[in-house]
């Protein structure tokens, strides 16, 4: 599915009270187009070009903001420098509906180092080292399921779960 679409579709399934925590990176243009952000207090997102900080930040959102969904939107790439954020979630029973976007790969990453080519017209033969995100399967549904999470796997409008208020968790076992 186009990010462009994906946006648009998840703007329509979200609840009017959502707040979102925003780390799509490279598809950070398609969500500012897409997502209605209802006013203060209703948009997070890091500043400053690290990458990483969206899902464990959704997690300070939702326990800040107990009666309001949180809907947390960040890249596959970003979203492994905190991965461990879905098991606090589950086991700490935040309302979080976590949006990975699976480019399966390090694309921000790949853009800067054009740009440092391009900038020092270096030229070379190599491609992105360490860049590419396939293997192995990041979106494996048994490592997700390991933090007590029922993945989705979204490739068109008609996949997205619905409703999108809904914590894609399972309550957590104590």
């Amino acid at each position: 599915m186009a990010i462009s679409l994906a946006m648009t579709t998840l703007n329509a399934t979200l609840p009017d009270n959502a707040i979102m925590v925003e780390e799509a990176i490279t598809a950070g243009p398609d969500f500012a187009r897409s997502i209605d952000i209802s006013g203060p207090g209703a948009y997070y997102a890091g500043r400053g070009g690290g990458i990483g900080q969206g899902l464990a930040g959704a997690l300070g959102v939702a326990v800040a903001n107990p009666d309001k969904p949180t809907v947390c939107v960040s890249g596959d790439g970003s979203a492994m420098y905190s991965i461990q954020a879905l098991w606090t979630a589950a086991h700490h029973d935040l309302p979080i509906v976590f949006v990975i976007l699976a480019n399966r790969e390090y694309r921000v990453l790949k853009h800067n180092i054009d740009a440092y080519r391009g900038r020092f017209n270096v030229e070379s033969n190599r491609g992105y080292t360490h860049m590419d995100l396939r293997v192995p399967n990041l979106a494996s549904r048994k490592s997700h399921e390991a933090w007590a999470w029922r993945p989705s796997k979204c490739q068109n409008q008609r996949t997205l779960p619905q409703p999108l208020s809904a914590p894609s968790h399972q309550r957590s076992q104590r």
